[in-house]
């Protein structure tokens, strides 16, 4: 393959995921909107219906909040019917962060529809490609975090500065 055409590859597959951000983005927008919440308490629903029962702690460094951030946004949420604070039955001391049923029926409703629209576009690819896309996606998210962490360490530099 030549310089050339790689170079012109390379720009698309760019171009095409920063498109593919965006729709992210948008459809997350949409859903904020949709469950009446701000884009950082979304995010951490989304994590809690990932990760169901983890600590508020352990919300925290999953979402880049500080602790008073994540207590509020966890305040809010459970105004709002979607998160509660439980117990650990393993250890009394402990308190878990779970989604309630009302997370799961409109996380459900907004993104459900993604698994099969997700699985027709899917059957156009091969395993090996999908391997691929993977690959990618994995590792994209990876440098994606990665930078986002350098950022955020800058932002602190230059507030203690």
């Amino acid at each position: 393959m030549s310089k050339d055409k790689r170079e012109e590859l390379v720009a698309a597959l760019i171009a095409a995921n920063r498109r593919y951000q965006q729709g992210t983005d948008a459809l997350d927008q949409a859903a904020s909107e949709l469950f009446g919440v701000n884009r950082t308490d979304a995010r951490c629903m989304d994590i809690v219906l990932q990760r169901n029962g983890l600590s508020a702690g352990e919300l925290a460094r999953a979402a880049g909040l500080s602790p008073g951030a994540v207590t509020a946004a966890l305040d809010r949420l459970e105004r709002a019917g979607y998160a509660r604070r439980v117990r650990d039955p393993g250890d009394r001391r402990r308190v878990l962060v779970e989604p309630t049923e009302a997370t799961a029926t409109l996380a459900a409703h907004v993104y459900g529809p993604l698994v099969e629209l997700g699985s027709t576009l899917m059957e156009q690819f091969s395993d090996r490609e999908l391997a691929v896309v993977t690959r990618f996606l994995e590792g994209g998210a990876d440098i994606q975090l990665e930078r986002a962490l350098q950022v955020r360490e800058e932002l602190e530099s230059r507030a203690t500065a």
